[in-house]
């Protein structure tokens, strides 16, 4: 999380922060991709 306000932000910053957050949300969704599809192709419950 930034430590300074939105509107003295430096750009290298708020692109290392929103780069860091985006690949952690693929990294998780890909962790999960390959039980969740075969779960769902054997008409399993996914939860």
């Amino acid at each position: 999380m930034l430590s300074i306000p939105v509107d003295s932000g430096r750009l290298d910053e708020w692109t290392r922060m929103i780069g860091t957050n985006i690949t952690g949300a693929l990294f998780i969704i890909r962790a999960f991709t390959a039980g969740l599809v075969a779960a769902a192709t054997d008409g399993r419950s996914t939860d």
